[in-house]
């Protein structure tokens, strides 16, 4: 049974672009509806649930610094304007 997603969504490209900087630094768990959605499902939210291994406060700080670098921020600010719009 093939569960690949045909159709991308912006949802789909923002979460997969937030966990590419997590990724470099700690194991993860994608959970809750985004995990529904992304096999088909329907849900009334489209919220990215994230959990992460225990880590060290300072690859938490490592990890929010990568997210707020400017060329990632800047995808991501514009991925969320664009959820808002749709």
């Amino acid at each position: 049974m093939s569960r690949e997603v045909k159709e991308r969504t912006i949802l789909d490209t923002f979460a997969e672009d937030f966990v590419d900087v997590v990724r470099k630094h700690a194991k993860y768990i994608i959970v809750s509806g985004f995990v529904a959605i992304a096999h088909g499902r329907s849900r009334g939210t489209e919220d990215v649930d994230i959990i992460i291994e225990k880590i060290h406060a300072k690859h938490l700080r490592i990890i929010y610094s990568d997210v707020l670098d400017e060329n990632e921020i800047t995808k991501i600010k514009a991925q969320i304007r664009r959820l808002r719009l749709s």
